[in-house]
């Protein structure tokens, strides 16, 4: 416990004092407003995560040792 109260004092620092139960309320948003705004981001992640991997593995594969090269 006794490390766990360093760690507390920095993410207070950073992110100020918590919320109260009055306080929480204003600051969700809806069901229909939140899935417009976060929905997005999960259409973006499969749209392009694919992409993203083959840049990495296409030169590695290509490096490997006994794999065909194009010419």
């Amino acid at each position: 416990m006794t490390l766990d109260r360093p760690m507390y004092r920095v993410k207070r620092r950073l992110l100020g004092e918590p919320l109260t139960t009055e306080r929480v309320s204003e600051e969700k948003l809806g069901d229909r407003t939140a899935l417009g705004v976060l929905a997005s981001d999960c259409i973006s992640s499969s749209a392009y995560g694919s992409e993203e991997m083959l840049r990495v593995l296409v030169p590695v594969v290509a490096e490997t040792p006994g794999t065909p090269s194009s010419p």
